[in-house]
């Protein structure tokens, strides 16, 4: 049996989002390194950073509940979620540095404004999304989001989901106007295609094994 023997100082599995953002990194800071990037699909980004399967929030932590959880005391905690807001800014700030550099192309390819919505119900979640909303929109970073409960409001902002409902089950929504919708699969791919010219990637490749040399290679 036939072997290739592939020398090069960083081999990154699998060709998604992470790779594709660290690759570029890593081409960046580094440019006389060589990266190969190693795929066991026919193509970038076809499982969890495709668009499809991906709810392209960015993470922001807009809209995410499970990163605003209510404690024992009925308080609500958004460490979590300012972290995670703090992280996506910095993903933005990376995004722009690369349309500035010409490795990333017209940002509406990738990245464009929507609304972002948390919705409850019942007397609970009325009450939780209340204290959710008065704790984020004092921080800078959530400034401007609105609580909404009143019953014609939620028709206007999401007639489909108040077609035909009974509002004598409370209904609450934290709103934020300015989030954002990403098309992780439409990044993912511009990243790797600037890595590329610096390095290969190989799709069809499964990695069975890694082993790290005496020498650290």
């Amino acid at each position: 049996m036939s072997q290739t023997v592939i020398k090069t100082d960083v081999a990154l599995i699998g060709a998604g989002i992470m790779s594709a953002t660290l690759g570029a990194l890593i081409r960046r800071l580094e440019p006389t390194w060589s990266v190969s990037v190693f795929e066991r699909l026919d193509a970038a980004a076809a499982e969890s950073s495709d668009p499809w399967n991906n709810a392209g929030t960015g993470h922001s932590a807009l809209c995410e509940l499970n990163y605003t959880p209510q404690t024992a005391d009925g308080d609500v905690d958004i460490s979590k979620a300012l972290s995670i807001n703090e992280q996506f800014q910095v993903s933005r700030q990376f995004w722009a540095h690369a349309v500035d550099n010409g490795f990333l192309g017209n940002p509406k390819e990738f990245i464009n404004p929507i609304p972002h919505v948390s919705f409850t119900h019942g007397a609970d979640g009325v009450e939780y999304l209340r204290k959710r909303h008065a704790k984020l929109s004092a921080q800078t970073l959530f400034e401007g989001m609105e609580y909404i409960t009143d019953p014609g409001e939620f028709s206007d902002r999401l007639p489909l989901m108040a077609a035909g409902r009974d509002f004598s089950d409370p209904v609450a929504l934290n709103w934020f106007t300015d989030g954002t919708d990403v098309d992780f699969g439409a990044l993912t791919q511009q990243l790797l295609n600037y890595v590329g010219q610096a390095g290969d990637v190989y799709f069809g490749h499964d990695v069975t094994n890694l082993t790290k040399q005496s020498d650290g290679s």
